[in-house]
């Protein structure tokens, strides 16, 4: 062989063994996963031979060690080295033997934070095994040794940068004090001890990686096999802290529903200091920077404009990235990092299209309509609440009618027990039109016990209706069906002309004599039976209606208070005689 060629391969030779046991630490891009329990058992490592190869994060993924080589025993030899100890093939454990030219051995784990949070704290458990005592060179006795645990934050290999050492997780080998050397059973309660901590006060931030390891340094005398079995990772982290945002609006961006007088509302991602001015409300017919109080906080404010938006108008709120900082202390972020803008128009759901109340009235006695209408008027009588206090309900009519005699302009709508208005309120009421009690209604659905709900009812603001005049006779029995459900008056003086009805339903009967007389009077009190007589009966029934007090319930245990008759509360009702007349023109 050439003398030269024979000196480089001797060189290479002298290299390798000197150096086969340092391996360059090259790391890929294969971290194990802090999600979730990180477990690992070893028992994938080989069972037979002494030269197995170790491939860093291949042998086991993420795992590491300064070892090209690694053993399988259960702890007969006393050759130094990386070892997989275990008596049987499905039990293994990952290993050391820190003697002979071995130098310090390294082997760990690699962990990436993909919480997507800051890992605070890791709570790591595992079982160190013993399964060989090295006995002593000399007379003395051997002594312990561990595997010293250490973690680095930040790290890039297993060898570089500033370890922390963890001694609460080192593994001292139980048995020692011996002269002689022997395999133990590292399974053997008395040759294993199991070690678990929490490290705490980390701050890991996403995607930053973290590595744990175990140094087995070659002790003087003999070296004990000593081994890691059984390991768990738990990672505990808080959410990355995200700079505040607009987590919500009302109304939303692009909205064409937000009420013209309601407040807006704005709701940030997490409890926020604000410094006025930090957002500004503009529109293009109610102006620019309009006035605007807010309250709340800090997490939703509400935001009053102090005036009612225009219907239709386009407005533009605006928050400034630069007026609004987080309160946590965990900085930074800690201001917002962009403007955030809402367009929205408002929506005056008052002065949409709604069908009139003469519509669905009609000239005949029932409704032409009969199903789900939404309509608007004046309350011009509140009659709410359970039958003790009311009949359940209240009278909207139209403030302006359809000049159509024929036609009513007011109708009843039933709330139940329910006190949702006051007279005078103008309100919006969507609701099923029907018959009920031989009155035009406005039902929750097609059911006499069905009640408007409150949702269905919109206050829309105030407003009056003039009485309409009532003049008897009436042209026959179907006339008053014009005035149903509307706010009316009697010019003409009327007597009592009944009050049968009055202590059990609060009912009386008014009427307009006829020409010359002081009140009406049975037609066969006048007349014999026969024609007169029919025609006087049917004369009396075109000049009369009842007045009710306004309440639901029978037989009340005392009358309602007198705002509550307003016909009959001058005077007790022993003093009420048929034929009396009111001196005051009654409004109904």
């Amino acid at each position: 062989m050439n003398r030269f060629l024979f000196k480089v391969f001797s060189l290479a030779t002298i290299l390798a063994l000197a150096f086969g046991g340092m391996p360059v630490q090259t790391v890929k891009a294969a971290p194990a996963s802090l999600v979730g329990t990180y477990t690992q058992n070893f028992d994938t490592l080989a069972s037979t031979g002494s030269g197995n190869v170790w491939t860093n994060d291949a042998t086991i993924s993420g795992w590491y060690s300064t070892r090209t080589l690694y053993i399988a025993s259960a702890g007969t030899g006393n050759a130094g080295g990386l070892y997989s100890f275990g008596t049987t093939a499905a039990d293994r454990a990952l290993g050391s033997i820190a003697s002979g030219s071995t130098s310090t051995i390294f082997y760990g784990v690699r962990f990436v934070n993909d919480t997507g949070g800051v890992v605070t704290q890791l709570d790591i458990s595992y079982t160190g095994e013993q399964w060989r005592t090295g006995g002593s060179s000399t007379a003395v006795p051997s002594v312990a040794q561990k595997l010293d645990f250490q973690y680095q934050v930040g790290a890039t290999s297993l060898t570089s940068g500033t370890w922390t050492d963890f001694d609460t997780l080192d593994f001292t080998s139980p048995i020692f004090g011996t002269v002689s050397s022997s395999a133990l059973d590292g399974n053997a309660p008395a040759n294993r001890l199991a070690l678990s901590a929490s490290i705490t006060g980390l701050n890991i931030q996403p995607n930053q990686e973290v590595w744990l390891r175990w140094q087995d340094i070659n002790d003087a005398n003999n070296d004990h096999g000593l081994a890691v079995d059984d390991l768990s990772v738990v990672a505990f982290s808080n959410p990355v802290d995200a700079a505040p945002e607009v987590a919500d609006t009302f109304p939303d961006d692009g909205a064409t529903d937000f009420p013209v007088n309601a407040n807006l509302t704005v709701t940030f991602s997490e409890p926020v200091n604000v410094t006025d001015p930090w957002f500004d409300l503009s529109c293009s017919v109610s102006g620019a920077g309009i006035a605007t109080s807010f309250s709340g906080g800090p997490t939703t404010f509400t935001l009053d404009p102090g005036l009612s938006l225009v219907h239709g108008e386009e407005c533009t709120l605006t928050i400034f990235a630069d007026q609004v900082s987080d309160q946590d202390a965990n900085d930074p972020p800690d201001d917002m990092e962009v403007n955030f803008i809402v367009g929205f128009s408002p929506y005056d759901v008052c002065a949409t299209d709604f069908t009139p109340i003469y519509e669905i009235q009609g000239d005949g006695l029932s409704t032409p309509i009969p199903g789900t209408v939404t309509t608007q008027g004046v309350v011009v009588g509140d009659f709410e609440g359970s039958n003790s206090v009311g009949i359940q309900g209240f009278y909207l009519q139209d403030p302006s009618g359809d000049g159509n005699a024929a036609t009513s302009d007011g109708i009843f709508v039933y709330t139940g027990t329910a006190n949702l208005v006051n007279a005078g309120q103008v309100v919006r009421v969507t609701g099923y039109a029907r018959e009920r009690f031989n009155q035009t209604t406005l039902n929750g659905s097609n059911s006499n016990n069905s009640a408007v709900p409150a949702a269905n009812i919109i206050n829309c603001g105030s407003g009056s209706v003039e009485p309409t005049e009532v003049l008897m006779p009436f042209a026959d029995a179907a006339y008053p069906e014009r005035f149903e459900g509307m706010l009316v008056w009697f010019s003409q003086p009327l007597v009592i002309s009944e009050y049968f009805n009055y202590e059990r339903f609060g009912e009386m009967v008014l009427a307009l004599p006829l020409d010359g007389e002081s009140r009406p009077f049975t037609g066969t009190a006048v007349d014999e039976p026969g024609v007169d007589a029919n025609a006087r009966t049917l004369a009396n029934s075109l000049r009369r209606i009842t007045l009710d007090d306004g309440l639901g319930a029978q037989n009340p245990v005392s009358g309602p208070p007198p705002e509550r008759r307003p016909l009959l509360a001058v005077e007790p009702f022993p003093r009420r005689r048929l034929g009396d007349k009111r001196s005051r023109r009654p409004r109904l």
